[in-house]
């Protein structure tokens, strides 16, 4: 894989805008939820301070902050094949950028937090439309793309000029074993910082009572 050039958040995920032509329609439902059921999170809470850039996160308490080395061998135990070159995949290109990346894992729910530290860019709604096609085109080229079924359930914007939430959410199934598991994504930027933040889990929870506490 290619070094990227342009570290950013958005780097992250665009790589063409005339290679997401055929996805193109996604950018008008920006603002559209599916109806699915999510669960609620418990209270108790976690501060973690990202050295990085001096964001402060609040996160379920379940969730355990790994170093890089003890998440790799941690997912080459548990995870499937499949979840194992996707969540490779992931971690390759969240590695390529720019900044610093830290990992959390829920050992009773088998559920994974990563967020990424960035340089800071703003982002419009125009940027976050071009954004969701980049993301579905990637998720067009994961590994075994074939075996997957991937459907996206929700893709919300909401900014400010102090500040920039872009959310989506996207459903995994393996047509052979018929495990399912759910990506959250949120990518933020406020007072000249960055994150992005991505949850993974076998059943759907709402985060945005924690994540929109996010101390920037």
């Amino acid at each position: 894989m290619n070094k990227f050039t342009t570290y950013s958040i958005l780097a992250l995920f665009i790589i063409s805008i005339v290679a997401c032509k055929e996805i193109a329609n996604e950018t008008q439902d920006i603002n559209k939820t599916d109806a699915i059921e999510t669960s609620s999170e418990p209270s108790a809470t976690t501060t973690h301070f990202l050295e990085y850039n001096g964001v402060k996160i609040y996160l379920p308490s379940r969730y355990e902050l790994y170093s890089y080395v003890k998440y790799q061998s941690l997912i080459d135990s548990l995870l499937t094949k499949q979840e194992y070159k996707m969540e490779s995949y992931r971690l390759n290109q969240l590695t390529e950028m720019d900044g610093k990346l830290y990992l959390f894992y829920d050992q009773d729910k088998k559920a994974s937090v990563s967020i990424k530290a960035t340089p800071h860019i703003a982002f419009t709604r125009e940027d976050a439309q071009e954004l969701l096609n980049s993301i579905s085109y990637d998720n067009q080229n994961l590994p075994d793309r074939n075996k997957l079924e991937i459907e996206k359930v929700s893709a919300k914007f909401n900014g400010t000029v102090n500040q920039q939430v872009f959310k989506t959410v996207y459903k995994f199934s393996e047509k052979k074993t018929k495990n399912t598991w759910y990506q959250t994504n949120y990518t933020m930027s406020s007072n000249k910082k960055t994150i992005l933040l991505e949850f993974t889990e076998a059943q759907l929870n709402d985060y945005d009572s924690y994540i929109l506490k996010t101390i920037f």
